[in-house]
């Protein structure tokens, strides 16, 4: 049986065991959108909501490079206040996928695995340079390859 779970994968398994249904998995599958507006599916994996299946593959090597003690300190889904709340509008945040720090380079990287650069993401990664850069290497991963800033 796989661990990775789609919604279409939860829908044929509520199909074909009706029997195993539970109010939990209803919940689940309520929880999974069908596609994403720029197509990525994305999908749980024990226990861990993922986005993408790219964003998943970066994980697993990141995991792999920290447990050759390459990079320490490995978290995922980090947000970053950009403008805080004023009066009743919503504070503007980033959410990158992964922050830890780079042992060979002695820097400390925030990541952010992208298939497709929106303007909105632009924008906000300027921000977040403006911000933290002195503090923090963005480094832009995905379909496209690999973007230090």
């Amino acid at each position: 049986m796989t661990t990775h779970w789609t919604k279409a994968d939860l829908k044929d398994y509520v199909k074909r065991n009706p029997q195993f249904v539970t109010e939990e998995l209803r919940k689940l599958m309520a929880l999974l959108p069908d596609k994403l507006k720029y197509g990525n599916e994305p999908f749980w994996h024990e226990g861990i909501y993922w986005h993408s299946a790219g964003e998943f593959t970066r994980w697993s090597e990141l995991r792999i490079l920290q447990r050759a003690k390459i990079v320490s300190g490995l978290i995922r889904q980090v947000p970053f206040i950009l403008i805080p709340q004023q009066g009743k509008q919503r504070e503007t945040k980033i959410v990158v996928d992964f922050v830890y720090w780079d042992c060979e380079h002695d820097i400390r990287i925030a990541e952010d695995y992208k298939g497709f650069r929106t303007a909105t993401f632009i924008m906000k990664k300027k921000l977040f340079l403006h911000l933290y850069g002195h503090q923090y290497t963005f480094v832009e991963s995905g379909r496209h390859g690999k973007r230090r800033e």
